[in-house]
């Protein structure tokens, strides 16, 4: 039986899950109404004659659980789509609850974000509330980044630095007006300022 419904799906053109619902319910009742060639009767009769229990009645919201990364801007990868979350949650792992039209994101056993499910390849969906730390974090690594470039640049430079650091100076400012020195002069100009 499973291995007809994935044959039925694999051939049959679905538009959203609620198509997706619409012809698999068709498709059951059909193969419920169809008398079976061995018993010659249908499971619809048959079904009449189990001495089945009910299921309990529990909340229960099904969904399919699988465990990504954070990146490093505040995305999450579920089916080639990207969904953003908070970005104090940059780095981390998290669950993705993925349910038929909606996805939540779980870190440490809370919910961070939901998003309405892309059904597209490849789409982004960011909320603009879940970029509020990310910017200045971003600023920080980038000044990082320039003084590391800069201070490699030449022992002239180095020294420079250090001098500014003992003098209580914010080495990240200073390396980041050098680097616009360094931009609109050549190299040598700049080594020979530094000198």
């Amino acid at each position: 039986m499973i291995g007809d419904a994935i044959d039925f799906l694999r051939i049959t053109p679905l538009k959203d899950p609620n198509d997706l619902n619409k012809k698999i319910a068709l498709w059951r009742w059909k193969r419920n109404n169809r008398v079976h060639r061995s018993t010659g009767r249908t499971p619809t009769d048959r079904l009449h004659e189990e001495k089945l229990k009910p299921l309990p009645q529990i909340g229960y919201r099904p969904n399919r659980v699988v465990v990504a990364s954070i990146s490093k801007t505040g995305f999450v990868e579920f089916e080639t789509n990207c969904n953003s979350v908070p970005s104090e949650y940059c780095g981390m792992r998290c669950e993705i609850l993925a349910m038929q039209v909606s996805l939540e994101e779980v870190v440490e056993a809370r919910k961070v974000a939901a998003h309405h499910r892309l059904l597209e390849r490849n789409e982004k969906k960011e909320n603009p509330s879940h970029r509020e730390k990310i910017l200045p974090k971003a600023l920080y690594f980038k000044l990082q980044r320039i003084y590391q470039l800069i201070k490699g640049m030449a022992k002239e430079v180095e020294h420079f630095l250090k001098q500014a650091e003992q003098e209580e100076e914010n080495t990240l400012e200073a390396a980041s007006q050098l680097f616009r020195l360094r931009r609109a002069n050549s190299k040598e100009t700049f080594l020979s300022a530094g000198r």
